[in-house]
């Protein structure tokens, strides 16, 4: 008993449970004396803890962050310059599309009629200026007497005859595009019949392909009309040219059927100029049926389906270029204040 006394005396762990005030640091004093290494560990732990302290401070202090940030940049808005109904959709939202890539495409049918109609004007007022332009030697010529002048009537007579011949053919070229035109009207108002019979449409698109059928076909009487008035030209023409032969003699015309020649020339070329026009505008619309990328970039809001109606200048999708982006970054008041031009920011996107 008195050796276990003797060892409880000497024990640190009683003289704690005794109620000593100075116990806890004589217990960790002790705990150090018997392990050596725990107090290099805490020295050691201390160390790292104020060093990464004293370095995260350090990093803290020159940094600011924030996640109230986005990605921004230009959106270019994509649009057809014809209206019509779209046939084709090559592309889909979100999809990277290069510059020129064809994006859509619209029924282009309505565009090529007008075009074949715009070069048959063209090619009549050619030929126009080419019959004028005959008549102003021929009006020269004519201001003589005598044999001269019945030549030039001779001559006149049979350009008045291939001019004519010009014109009944560029008649029946409007009568041919006048007929394919009323034929495709026919055949929509065909179609959209049957579309309304089943409430597929709405009555008004089939009512104003019925009115488009009722043009077309005033369009192709009004062409037969043109045709029959060059052929009775052309006749005209030719008989002028079976009288210009037996009336040699015929005195010519004055030096004012020359100047009223020449003023028939420049109206002539003015026609050519004003079809030309026309020509170029119904080829400019026909290419404008295709739309393509302006930029390189990605499909963004895409509002365009087939068979869908999109009138000229519509919003139908967006293109966002991805080459041309920025981060736009919200810092509270108290964060700016070292905030300067031309230092590096890191960004993290999610």
């Amino acid at each position: 008993m008195s050796t276990q006394g003797s060892r409880i005396d000497d024990d640190p762990a009683t003289e704690t449970s005794a109620g000593d005030s100075k116990a806890p640091a004589r217990g960790v004093r002790g705990l150090f004396h018997r392990y050596p290494r725990a107090r290099a560990g805490a020295v050691g732990l201390a160390v790292v803890l104020l060093a990464g302290g004293f370095f995260l401070w350090r990093y803290l202090s020159v940094r600011e962050s924030t996640d109230d940030a986005f990605v921004d940049g230009p959106i270019v808005s994509t649009a057809f310059s014809v209206s019509g109904t779209v046939a084709e959709v090559h592309v889909h939202t979100n999809q990277q599309v290069t510059k020129g890539e064809l994006l859509a495409e619209l029924d282009s049918d309505d565009y090529r009629l007008a075009l074949a109609r715009a070069e048959a004007d063209l090619a009549a007022a050619q030929a126009a200026v080419a019959a004028a332009e005959a008549q102003v030697p021929i009006a020269a010529t004519n201001s003589s007497s005598g044999r001269s002048a019945a030549a030039a009537q001779m001559s006149q007579a049979r350009a008045a005859a291939s001019a004519a011949e010009q014109g009944v053919k560029a008649a029946e070229a409007r009568l041919e595009s006048e007929r394919a035109n009323l034929e495709k009207a026919t055949q929509d108002v065909r179609r959209y019949e049957q579309l309304v019979a089943k409430n597929e449409i709405a009555r008004q698109t089939y009512e104003h392909a019925v009115t488009a059928e009722r043009s077309a076909r005033a369009a192709v009487a009004e062409a037969e009309q043109q045709v029959a008035l060059a052929e009775s030209r052309r006749s005209e023409a030719e008989a002028m040219v079976s009288r210009s032969a037996a009336g040699v003699e015929e005195a010519g015309s004055g030096p004012h059927q020359v100047e009223a020649s020449r003023a028939q020339v420049r109206l002539a070329e003015a026609h050519v100029a004003q079809a030309r026009a026309a020509r170029d505008l119904a080829k400019s619309q026909l290419e404008d049926t295709r739309l393509v990328a302006a930029v390189t970039g990605r499909v963004g809001r895409k509002n365009l389906e087939v068979g869908e109606t999109v009138q000229a200048g519509q919003a139908v999708l967006a293109l966002v270029p991805l080459a041309d982006v920025w981060i736009t970054a919200n810092f509270k008041e108290t964060q700016i204040a070292d905030i300067r031009p031309g230092q590096v920011a890191i960004v993290h996107v999610d």
